[in-house]
Formats: C-alpha cells, structure tokens, sequence
C-alpha cells in the first residue's frame, strides 16, 4: 500500500519538487505550506500552518492519517541575517519548530519522520578527509547549530516513542531556480564575462535537486529503512571551478575562467560584502556518501552534467520510478 505522505515546506524548492515526484509515483501527498495561496503542484493537499512553533490543537488530528512526514521547511541560512539574535531566531524555527512537529507526528502514530538537516552539521569544511555520517558533528554557524540541536532533539524523541528518524544533510542542493548561491553564479555565468574563479581547486561536493529527491523518495517508499544520518551528494566530488564550468556548459556558456588565487579573491571580495560567500567557495567540503548507498540500497541516478542540462532547460525530464 502506497503511503499518505505529508511535505513540509511543500511550496519551496525542494518541497515542490518532491511533491510533484511523490505524486507522479501514484502516492498520496499533503503539502504544510504557510500561505493559503502558496503554489503546490496538481493532485498535492494543502495544509496551511503559519508557524510551527505553535501548531494548531488539531495538528495530532490532522495528522492522524500520515504514514511518513517529509520536514523540508525551515528558517534557511542568509548572508545578511536581519534578525537581532540569529541562533534564536534559526532555533525557534529549525529546532523549536521541528520538535513540535515531530512530537504531534509521534502523538499520532506516525511511523516514520524524515528530517532534511545540513552538511554545515558536520562542519563547515572538511579539512583531512571527506565527511562521513558518522563524524563528530562541529556546527559553527547559528544555521547549522539550529539544525544539529533539532537532530538530537530527534533522536531523543525516536528513543521515548519509536517513531523512526532519518536526518539528512545535504551540501549546496542546485537545480531549476535554485535560491541562493547558484542563482548568484548562475547571473554571473549568463552574462558571459570572463570570470576569475579559475583557480578554486579544493575539493568540493553538491547535489543536484534531482538526486535529493530520489533519496527522499527512496526512504519514503523503503519498507524499513535504518535509522540515522546520511550523508547525500551526487556521485562525484568536484571543485568549485569544475561546477562553474559545468553550469557554463549546461546554459550552452563558453566561459573564461581566469585563476585568480582563491587568497586574493576574498580579500577582494570582502570589500564589497561578499568575502564569506567566497571563503566558502574556496575551502574544502567533500563528502562520503557510500555509507548512504550501502545502507539503501541507493545510488544518484544524476551525474553533475545531466543534472546541469536540466537546471537550464524549460522541459524537465521524469526520474525513473522506484523499485524495491
């Protein structure tokens, strides 16, 4: 029997893609979305919550029928936080939220909780070797600290109820009008300048939004997935110039990168406000996903090429379905 799914953040950039992916595999989908006049694909139900610190009284009701929660909402990292305490704000949503959300979903009897956490849980870069699920985790942003406390606070709940918990932890997800970022390079790379970010050679992963939502889709319909962490990645890791490159080739671009030390850059860059932004261009931050691939079973059906074709193309192609 296929599960009632419920998508948290169902119209954002993941949350709509998984929701049209879910739903185009015959499942049954409910979207928690803030706005009622939020944009959700055909077929998906709505649920409107405004804030999830305080979810209605009859959020236990609500969600008495789901079988497998999806939490893709959350108060996402930004360059210029305007709010006066950052780790507040980001735990008032990210871990306050999530909890509430998780221990209304446990009330109900919800068997399975999938929580999309961060990489920057493992650490911000990855200096000897590739993260693994099972590293000590060294948050050191309010973003990542939020997102980590939530973990814990999970995994408390799963020990007390039973409810199953999966965390995962992406790198910088692009795709079709990915925020943040890619949609900074992606302005860039389209005009067609010369560029000098030729030179950003330490090793690097990302995920194509595709291959996010496989996983997801993955640990949705597996009959008993473990537990835990997992890490989740395209199949290579690359360098930030690589990437560049393959946006360019993706837009159909011949671009010009000129390598300019990644030193310099960010000096330069710091001048006009963007020198974080370039640090984390520039550092380390590969990860090992053979744990996720041994554990399910699964690998990224994407390669980097493929994913960048369609991030850029106006016709998108369907993931082949699921089989177990």
């Amino acid at each position: 029997m296929n599960p009632h799914v419920l998508v948290t953040g169902g119209s954002g950039f993941l949350g709509q893609a998984l929701c049209a992916a879910l739903i185009a595999q015959g499942l049954r989908v409910t979207a928690m979305v803030r706005r009622p006049d939020a944009t959700l694909p055909s077929g998906v139900a709505r649920w409107v919550a405004p804030e999830l610190p305080s979810l209605a009284v009859d959020a236990v009701q609500q969600l008495a029928t789901i079988n497998v929660v999806v939490h893709a909402a959350g108060r996402a990292h930004m360059l210029r936080d305007p709010a006066d305490d950052p780790l507040a704000a980001f735990r008032q949503v990210n871990t306050d939220g999530t909890l509430a959300l998780a221990r209304a979903a446990a009330e109900a009897g919800v068997a399975r909780f999938i929580f999309v956490s961060s990489i920057g849980v493992n650490g911000s870069q990855s200096i000897h070797q590739p993260f693994t699920a099972d590293d000590h985790p060294q948050p050191d942003s309010p973003y990542a600290l939020s997102k980590w406390e939530a973990e814990q606070a999970l995994n408390q709940l799963q020990a007390s109820t039973g409810m199953s918990v999966l965390c995962v932890r992406p790198p910088m997800i692009y795709g079709p009008a990915a925020p943040g970022n890619f949609a900074l390079l992606t302005r860039l790379v389209a005009k067609g300048w010369p560029l000098p970010l030729g030179a950003l050679n330490a090793p690097r992963s990302f995920v194509a939004l595709d291959n996010v939502v496989d996983l997801l889709m993955h640990m949705v319909r597996h009959p008993n997935p473990p537990s835990g962490v997992y890490l989740v990645a395209d199949g290579q890791v690359t360098t930030a110039t690589q990437f560049i490159r393959a946006m360019a080739q993706g837009m159909g671009q011949n671009l010009s990168l000129l390598p300019v030390p990644a030193t310099w850059l960010q000096m330069l860059m710091s001048l006009v406000g963007r020198g974080e932004q370039m640090r984390k261009m520039s550092v380390p931050l590969a990860l090992d996903i053979q744990a996720t691939v041994s554990r399910l079973g699964w690998t990224p059906p994407r390669t980097m090429a493929v994913a960048m074709k369609r991030a850029f193309s106006a016709i998108p192609t369907a993931l082949p379905p699921q089989e177990f």
